[in-house]
């Protein structure tokens, strides 16, 4: 009887931890605000040609990916006081970079409890847990459109999990450029 509540409490705590790496916020932002008044004192932006899509093949395959992103930032951006226009009028050039790739990450479990566990024995070796999974990132670079140099760029990356509904995985995203953002300045008034 013991053996088996053992090994019902290992396989338990196995279970929570693996879906627990993936609830667990990996949202990360980065974001070079070195030039913040210059862009602040600007009004207009456009998107321009370039923008890539990386890594495996069903990315491409994310319905409406690229109208997506794009009506994020235009929204925030137009919150924050910007104006979408064409880019041969706008006074910044935006641009993403999408990619999914895979990524794997391991944890020592300690002293392992083997199924044949009695009390009073010496314990297993150590064991380690990985823990595979996707991991998707943005990159969005504003530009100079008279230099074609970065003014800002930010980058946010998440683990994607497939198994989520699409709704699901779109308002997921949303929040995440909205998160992008966030570090963006306001226009001056």
């Amino acid at each position: 009887m013991k053996k088996r509540v053992v090994s019902l409490i290992t396989l338990l705590i196995a279970v929570l931890a693996l879906p627990g790496c993936k609830t667990t916020s990996l949202v990360r932002v980065e974001s070079d605000n070195s030039i913040t008044n210059q862009i602040a004192s600007l009004s207009t932006f456009g998107w321009v040609e370039g923008s890539t899509v990386q890594g495996k093949d069903r990315i491409h395959k994310i319905p409406q990916l690229d109208e997506n992103i794009r009506a994020a930032v235009n929204a925030f951006l137009e919150i924050k006081g910007y104006v979408l226009t064409a880019p041969q009028k706008a006074d910044m050039h935006l641009i993403y970079h999408v990619s999914l790739t895979d990524a794997s990450e391991s944890t020592s479990m300690g002293t392992a409890v083997s199924r044949d566990f009695e009390w009073n024995q010496e314990p297993s070796e150590a064991r380690d847990l990985v823990i595979e999974y996707e991991r998707g990132s943005l990159l969005l670079d504003v530009m100079n459109p008279e230099t074609g140099k970065v003014m800002w760029r930010g980058l946010v990356s998440q683990i994607v999990d497939p198994e989520r509904p699409q709704r699901t995985r779109r308002a997921k995203a949303f929040k995440n450029i909205e998160k992008l953002l966030e570090e963006f300045p306001k226009k001056k008034r």
